[in-house]
């Protein structure tokens, strides 16, 4: 077949790689070092779910890229979203929260990882994870 024959492929759009900024960066940090703050000192259920909710979606991010150089981050990460369950089914038990070091450790350890991790990712993969769980807690 000659080549001026050929069809050519459809074009796809492609999803951009936006870096993630020093700014957003800031952001994240910020918001996870008050939240661990406030968690190890009062114990607040606002604090507890504003860092699942970013552990969510940094593991989730990881967890789609499949990286192997990324794996030992996303077990770190998946290691202290599964402390921040065993705490919650306790919370739920007894309405208070109240962690021992053993519980917080595992926790520090996955705020430190994902924020090493977050300069390695995109904002796009980042908004991503953010609407699939989004999707997900519509549905539950």
């Amino acid at each position: 077949m000659p080549r001026a024959a050929k069809p050519r492929k459809a074009y796809r759009r492609r999803l951009v790689n936006i870096p993630v900024m020093p700014e957003l960066l800031l952001q994240f940090e910020q918001q996870l070092r008050i939240s661990l703050a406030c968690l190890q000192s009062s114990s607040g259920l606002e604090s507890f779910d504003a860092i699942a909710e970013i552990l969510d979606i940094v593991g989730l991010t990881l967890e789609e890229m499949k990286r192997p150089s990324l794996l030992s981050s996303f077990r770190i990460i998946q290691s202290g979203a599964s402390a921040m369950l065993q705490i919650k089914g306790k919370f739920e038990r007894t309405d208070v929260i109240h962690m021992t070091d053993l519980e917080y450790l595992p926790i520090r350890n996955a705020v430190n990882e994902a924020l090493e991790v977050l300069p390695k990712l995109s904002v796009t993969n980042l908004y991503m994870a953010m609407q699939e769980i989004k999707g997900i807690r519509k549905t539950s």
